[in-house]
């Protein structure tokens, strides 16, 4: 039986691994609902009682739910010393104005969201961006910060995670006010992935 009990980072790593894996062997990778129910029944001692004091959200959705278990016991020290990269946030840029490019014909349906670039074409659920054009204008433009919408489902995962990551007992979580979607260079990044 897989269980998890909040011991630490690698066991935090190894418990969300094995739940994609179950999910996957079970047809069910792509129902968060059916993912998060499943690993509900997972949590023991210390884990068990964090996750009753989870929003119902985060309970019921594995994607929100998978990021609080990597929050709540990240990474451990691994050797090198390096850590993972942070970031403040900053003034929003520019704007970008609105795409010039048609989008590419999508392989995924298209989400109700606008590209978090052009603002103004529909982009693929479960994707940033409208096209392959405006991922590659974000690219060249990097480093740079996007202001995410208030209603942009990355914004509200960002503002739920923080929620679920507020520590300080008896004061009243702050709202997020601002999300940034931080682009970077594409080297930079992949020495990030060589890290990971």
């Amino acid at each position: 039986d897989l269980k998890f009990e909040g011991k630490g980072g690698k066991e935090a790593e190894d418990f969300v691994a094995a739940v994609k894996k179950i999910a996957l062997k079970e047809g069910r990778h792509q129902d968060s609902e059916w993912t998060a129910a499943f690993a509900s029944t997972c949590f023991y001692g210390l884990a068990l009682r964090w996750f009753e004091e989870l929003d119902e959200n985060v309970q019921s959705d594995w994607k929100l739910l998978r990021r609080a278990i990597l929050q709540k016991w990240p990474a451990e020290a691994r050797a090198g010393g390096r850590s993972l990269p942070t970031f403040a946030a900053a003034p929003p840029p520019a704007a970008a104005g609105p795409s010039t490019t048609t989008p590419a014909t999508p392989t995924k349906s298209l989400s109700p969201f606008k590209c978090i670039l052009c603002r103004s074409q529909p982009r693929p659920v479960d994707e940033e961006f409208c096209s392959t054009q405006c991922q590659d204008r974000a690219s060249r433009a990097a480093p740079m910060l996007i202001e995410l919408e208030a209603t942009d489902p990355i914004h509200k995962e960002v503002n739920a995670l923080f929620s679920v990551g507020w520590q300080k007992p008896g004061t009243p979580c702050p709202a997020v006010k601002r999300v940034y979607k931080i682009i970077m260079k594409p080297t930079l990044m992949e020495y990030y992935y060589a890290y990971r």
